[in-house]
């Protein structure tokens, strides 16, 4: 009886309690280095017995760590077989619906775009295998989309930034703590101390905590604050997600302006400009009391962080005020050209790309996921992926309806995108962005059994209407 309690906690709490096992591992692996091989293999064995949904939550948590090279690797790569053998064990027994044609379309596109290459090393083989694995992931993801809390997932994101932040600062002051990592074309140990932050010659530090680079984190906390404003704007939840919502757009902006990073910085202030876009079209002149409260809480964020923000002005306008875009962009601007110059060498390459295995130009990549995907797939290979998207959208099951209310999500992939390639675990928030673009929310539905009611009651008008008209008719008949 004791051992069937324990099970049934242990399901019911199964994420959870997976969570803190391979997160107190992990913390003892930065003093016992074999412990990070004991978590990833208990996380691994969760896996199999966790839902598609748990699965997904535990790659949201995990992101947190991606650099810390052996544990999210094994984390990464593991997510996805698990994922992608349940879908084929549950398609086969038809809990799980088969869409053939965008499947089919995947497997094409991967099929001709894996023949074209030209120079292929070993981190090209790495590419494109990445991006073979992403674009199945998108087709597994669409196949579960109606099985999957898109809010759990971005919970379990937010408690990985608080816990990694907690760990940062317990290991911080422990010099014997250490996580094996990659950077710079090579491995090692370093300190956590070391990690924690990114120095910047002797001027500032970055906050990444146990991420690969500040940017990954900045990225994380842009799109928590994105879904904490969607919620905010859609959802007629409980006062309870109302704090959570409320909480993660703190935690996204506490964090985000820590990694100094300009690209959170210019994403922060497009989600404010939206929010203000949304209030002034959807409460008119009522708006007034929210901008004037929002222009208060702005101001007081902007005291908190004032050396933050000054400090990324200074980036933005490097050397006492260059205004070099490349500068600006950190020597993106020169990568892009190298990339571009590449592209256009050839009317071959121009048309059909160099293909998914081809080493890129500069060893950091592209920087970008357009030029990325001009220089993989070529000017027919994005025709090709757009006629997939036509595919998975035709697949879709009922009729889709877009907001503008929905549009946050994917205007911050797509803004964020010009300057970063996404072809990693950033990949998840071009997916979720889809989902959350398409999804129903409660506002909708309230607003349909509205427009129900409303209807019934005109027809009930209508019919009384005639009614009476009957009624009229038949008494003149008889008087007459």
């Amino acid at each position: 009886m004791k051992l069937e309690k324990l099970s049934n906690f242990y399901k019911k709490y199964q994420l959870v309690i997976t969570l803190v096992i391979s997160t107190l591992l992990f913390f003892i692996s930065t003093f016992w280095n074999p412990a990070i091989y004991i978590a990833s293999v208990y996380i691994l064995i969760s896996y199999i017995f966790s839902s598609i949904e748990d699965i997904f939550a535990y790659s949201f948590y995990f992101m947190l760590f991606s650099g810390v090279i052996v544990f999210y690797i094994v984390m990464a790569v593991g997510s996805f077989l698990v994922v992608f053998i349940k879908y084929i064990v549950e398609a086969s027994r038809g809990k799980v619906k088969v869409y053939k044609w965008p499947l089919l379309a995947t497997t094409l596109i991967v099929a001709l775009y894996s023949l074209i290459h030209y120079k292929i090393n070993e981190y090209g083989v790495f590419q494109g295998l990445l991006i073979i694995a992403l674009m199945y992931l998108a087709y597994v993801v669409f196949c579960y989309r109606d099985q999957i809390s898109i809010r759990k997932l971005f919970k379990s994101m937010c408690a990985g930034i608080l816990v990694t932040a907690l760990l940062s600062l317990i290991l911080y002051f422990v010099s014997s703590a250490k996580v094996f990592i990659f950077d710079n074309w090579d491995y090692g140990f370093v300190t956590v101390k070391d990690k924690v932050f990114l120095p910047v010659g002797d001027e500032y530090k970055r906050l990444e905590l146990f991420s690969y680079h500040p940017n990954h984190l900045a990225c994380f906390c842009m799109f928590l604050i994105a879904y904490s404003i969607y919620e905010l704007i859609n959802s007629t939840g409980s006062k309870r997600e109302l704090i959570e919502n409320i909480f993660m757009f703190i935690v996204g902006m506490i964090v985000g302006f820590l990694t100094l990073s300009k690209a959170f910085f210019i994403i922060f202030v497009i989600e404010l400009l939206y929010v203000l876009a949304f209030l002034v079209s959807h409460y008119k002149k009522k708006s007034i009391k929210y901008i004037v409260a929002g222009v208060v809480i702005l101001a007081v964020c902007c005291f908190i962080f004032r050396n933050q923000i000054a400090i990324i002005i200074y980036r933005l306008l490097p050397e006492n005020g260059s205004s070099s875009l490349d500068d600006m962009t950190t020597g993106r601007v020169a990568i892009w050209i190298k990339f571009l110059n590449e592209i256009f060498s050839s009317p071959v390459k121009i048309v059909f790309g160099e293909g998914l295995f081809t080493t890129d130009i500069v060893d950091i990549g592209p920087h970008s996921i357009y030029i990325a995907l001009l220089f993989r797939f070529g000017i027919m290979g994005l025709i090709m992926l757009l006629g997939l998207i036509v595919l998975y959208i035709k697949s879709c099951d009922g009729k889709l309806k877009i907001s503008f209310s929905k549009t946050l999500p994917i205007i911050i992939f797509a803004i964020y995108s010009i300057q970063e390639a996404n072809i990693d675990e950033r990949f998840f928030f071009l997916l979720i962005s889809l989902i959350l673009l398409f999804k129903v929310c409660p506002k909708d539905k309230k607003e349909e059994n509205i427009s129900i009611s409303d209807n019934a009651q005109k027809e009930i008008v209508i019919d009384n209407s005639n009614n009476q008209q009957e009624t009229i008719k038949t008494i003149n008949v008889q008087e007459n």
